[in-house]
């Protein structure tokens, strides 16, 4: 079994990393970077429910609450309009 060596790029983001990992993982991308045209998507063909990853698989941070009271959106807002103007 071979090891996971990521391909490190400057503007990877944590969910291309994880994706990355799946692709590997199903076998899609082989060692030398070249597809393997197998056809299965990370997301939904992935059947390993013991990876550490496996949660984080469709792109969502399951454990995220999605709920934010008007206050916190509020404050949030003002956050956002202040950057944008760039004070």
């Amino acid at each position: 079994m071979t090891t996971y060596r990521p391909v490190k790029r400057a503007k990877d983001t944590p969910l291309a990393a994880i994706h990355a990992y799946c692709k590997w993982c199903l076998g899609e991308v082989l060692e030398d970077g070249v597809k393997s045209g197998d056809g299965l998507t990370p997301g939904k063909d992935c059947r390993s429910k013991e990876c550490p990853l496996y949660d984080f698989r469709t792109g969502r941070n399951p454990f995220a609450k999605g709920k934010m009271s008007e206050q916190h959106r509020e404050a949030a807002r003002k956050r956002l309009a202040k950057a944008r103007n760039g004070e």
